[in-house]
């Protein structure tokens, strides 16, 4: 479910959001190669630039390695 007011200018920061207003959790998911440090980095980037739309959400973070 798309977030409302959600900036299309973070989609460089997190290639996946999920959100369920029900449960009030948000879900940040990097999607990564190999280089996990790396991506522990830009979830942090994501949730500071996201933080202020997510406020009403519980956040959980995702990295999705190959």
């Amino acid at each position: 479910m798309p977030l409302k007011g959600f900036p299309s200018l973070c989609a460089k920061h997190a290639p996946c959001i999920i959100s369920k207003e029900e449960t009030g959790m948000a879900y940040l998911i990097e999607l990564k190669g190999s280089d996990l440090v790396k991506a522990a980095g830009q979830l942090e980037a994501s949730a500071k630039v996201l933080n202020r739309f997510l406020s009403g959400y519980q956040m959980q973070y995702r990295i999705i390695a190959n």
